[in-house]
């Protein structure tokens, strides 16, 4: 059936189908690495880094992905993201320094929103 609906090509598309969904694994393993860098780049700048694990939480409320199809995303869940920034972080002596004042806070995101 797959031959019939691609033209012939259907092993093509199936070596590339099950390539792509074999590489994932290792993507996300790339992102998490990247994401537990940043973390610490941010502790050695003594900025928090918890900010950037609510953005991932905020992100899982946004996400589309439907249930049980996460394993063939190249990124690992954003509600994990975070989770396993929040489990590095315990125990952690955290700086408590704003980097941002209040007042430029709500002018980005003031920013932001036009561009929605």
């Amino acid at each position: 059936m797959i031959a019939a609906a691609s033209g012939g090509k259907g092993g093509e598309i199936l070596k590339q189908i099950f390539k792509t969904l074999s590489s994932t694994a290792y993507d996300r393993t790339l992102e998490k690495e990247a994401d537990m860098d940043s973390v610490k780049y941010l502790l050695k700048a003594n900025i928090n880094p918890e900010p950037m694990a609510d953005f991932m939480y905020e992100l899982a409320q946004k996400e589309e992905m439907p249930d049980g199809l996460s394993w063939i995303s190249t990124h690992p869940e954003s509600e994990e993201r975070a989770k396993y920034i929040l489990d590095y972080l315990k125990g952690k002596k955290i700086q408590k320094k704003q980097t941002l004042t209040e007042q430029n806070w709500k002018a980005f995101q003031e920013q932001i929103k036009k561009l929605d």
